[in-house]
């Protein structure tokens, strides 16, 4: 997280304030929402993974190096593959087609079957 603050200081796309309010940084390799609960687990530890967060979350988990959430979401999204539901998994994963951990979901799903 600190990484992505220090890259954008010097990004003319972010909106530095001049009276010493928040600083705006775009985000635009994850869903809001997703982003939202990465930084959820970063503050409490917790986070609820669904069909349509799990790869986003796996994602920034990886990226983030958030060991046990990365573990968490491989544990949803395997149960979810056992249990029938890789369509919905699939579902989710089109947004992060860019992230090196979609292809490994790809390559689960296709070990299922």
């Amino acid at each position: 997280m600190y990484q992505l603050i220090f890259n954008n200081l010097n990004n003319p796309e972010s909106r530095l304030s001049k009276s010493g309010g928040p600083v705006i940084i775009p985000v635009r390799k994850y869903d809001p929402e997703v982003f939202r609960m990465l930084v959820q687990f970063i503050q409490s530890g917790t986070a609820t993974i669904n069909d349509v967060t799990a790869t986003g979350l796996l994602c920034g988990a990886h990226q983030f190096e958030l060991r046990d959430l990365q573990k968490a979401c491989w544990k949803y999204i395997e149960a979810r593959l056992t249990s029938g539901y890789e369509a919905d998994i699939l579902a989710g994963t089109r947004a992060y087609k860019h992230h090196r951990q979609y292809q490994d979901i790809i390559a689960e799903v296709s070990f299922c079957f």
